[in-house]
């Protein structure tokens, strides 16, 4: 049933992403590609739950040079080698046909039910992880309310909205920065601050 599931799947995912120029459908992996960066999604088996979850990481060009030209004084949050690494077994509520219990997608008994069941994860995958991991490439402004639901998979939570911000045309001094500005996810707030003054000026 595994095999049935994962072949079925990744042919699924192939035809769902062909028109797509920067994905690409490997093994138990999909994979996205453009100017501003990186990523991956993972679809992962576990032996003890007998069920698939997904790992996603990811790369932003725009973040890494902001890190080289300012290092910060205070380590990342992950402790993946990517900017960014989510698992959907931290998921509190998962989607269908990830279940609430085990956090995995469980396989089928039968094999008349893999087809619908591949048709699922497909569609949760398009529409709900492989956004995830486009906002964190291209750090557009959804990825701050990313952020604000997964702080802990986002290794400089606080630069990475900085970089949303200033891709989003927004000055230090403007209103809406303020708010930024109170968030719990600074490293050094003195140094978030300067940063943050120099970067958006």
């Amino acid at each position: 049933m595994k095999y049935m599931f994962s072949e079925t799947l990744n042919e699924k995912l192939r035809d769902r992403f062909k028109d797509d120029p920067f994905v690409s459908i490997r093994k138990a992996k999909v994979c996205i590609k453009n100017r501003n960066g990186s990523g991956e999604l993972n679809i992962v088996y576990s032996t003890r739950g007998e069920g698939y979850y997904f790992v996603l990481t990811g790369d932003c060009n725009e973040l890494k040079k902001l890190l080289l030209s300012t290092p910060p004084p205070y380590p990342p949050k992950t402790l993946a080698k990517q900017m960014f690494c989510f698992s959907t077994l931290e998921e509190k509520y998962p989607t269908p046909p990830i279940s609430a219990q085990s956090k995995l997608i469980n396989l089928p008994i039968k094999e008349s039910d893999v087809d619908a069941l591949c048709n699922i994860t497909t569609d949760l995958i398009k529409g709900k992880y492989i956004p995830l991991i486009d906002n964190f490439i291209n750090h557009s402004t959804p990825l701050i309310e990313d952020i604000n639901r997964h702080p802990a998979s986002y290794a400089y939570p606080f630069l990475s909205t900085l970089v949303c911000l200033k891709n989003s045309g927004i000055k230090y001094h403007d209103a809406e920065m303020q708010n930024y500005l109170k968030m719990k996810y600074s490293g050094d707030r003195d140094f978030d601050i300067e940063l943050a003054k120099r970067y958006l000026e």
